[in-house]
């Protein structure tokens, strides 16, 4: 499948990759699912999504991948059949790691959104979003969001902006993060604490994550050991961020960090910051 912005309508976005300033569990709701409280930042890494309307849906990656559980493809057939479209054409430029707690999936869904609601002026409300994915709502915002609850209690935080550091080395299941979660528990802490600057920045899950996935724990270290003054695991893993503090020789820090972990690629992007 071919699609062309210069010989057919279409839209093409950017899919921002999302990080987890700090992330707690709450509890569960009666239909069995985490509750949470979270700032989701969003940030300059990302996909490429191009969005043109057709008689049919369908996703194509051009790495040639094929993702069976396809967010973007559920995303987009939920979307056409809500507002009675035939379908739309979707081509997806991955550059965001999957299974690193980046939110890349829920990007490109959210893209698929907004794209087509560019295209065709039609805008889902979040209870429609919600039940498509309980994410969605949120990277849809492609802002800086609070999110609570099972993902259906939104509210916009103040951006920051910084440099932000990005490390991973494989995946970890999420649906296995909260079960093992459930069985050894986590860190705990205040999301307004972190908010107002009073504690650092933590995540619920990294116990369970590190236990799936012993390399959070070794990248954490690192980073630490390089010098970065705000790090923290992001989703449920297994990616490792640090996000820049004012006065932090974050560059040095970078090169600190390869010097001790060549063999653990590095992605250096920024949080994105929108009017």
């Amino acid at each position: 499948m071919e699609i062309s912005a210069e010989t057919q309508k279409a839209t093409i976005l950017a899919a921002n990759a999302k990080i987890n300033l700090s992330l707690a569990v709450t509890g569960k709701a009666p239909n069995g699912y985490h509750t949470i409280d979270t700032v989701i930042l969003p940030i300059t890494l990302s996909d490429t999504v191009c969005v043109a309307l057709a008689d049919t849906v369908t996703v194509c990656y051009t790495d040639g991948r094929v993702y069976p559980d396809d967010v973007a493809y559920k995303t987009a057939k939920a979307i056409c059949k809500r507002f009675g479209l035939s379908g739309v054409a979707v081509r997806i430029d991955k550059r965001i790691p999957e299974g690193a707690g980046l939110g890349g999936s829920s990007a490109d869904a959210a893209a698929v959104v907004r794209a087509i609601a560019a295209l065709t002026g039609m805008q889902p409300d979040d209870r429609t979003l919600a039940a498509i994915g309980s994410d969605l709502p949120a990277m849809v915002r492609a802002k800086p969001v609070r999110v609570q609850g099972v993902g259906d209690r939104l509210g916009l935080v103040e951006p920051i902006d910084a440099p932000v550091a990005v490390a991973f080395r494989g995946k970890v299941d999420t649906g296995a993060a909260y079960a093992l979660y459930d069985r050894i528990g986590g860190e705990s802490g205040e999301i307004d604490a972190v908010l107002r600057g009073e504690q650092a920045c933590f995540n619920a899950l990294e116990r369970a994550a590190v236990a799936l996935n012993p390399s959070v724990g070794l990248i954490r270290q690192r980073m630490v050991e390089a010098g970065f003054a705000r790090v923290v695991m992001t989703g449920s893993g297994s990616a490792v961020v640090a996000i820049g503090t004012k006065g932090e020789d974050f560059e040095g820090n970078c090169i600190r960090f390869r010097r001790l972990s060549p063999d653990i690629p590095l992605t250096v992007c920024r949080t994105l910051v929108r009017e």
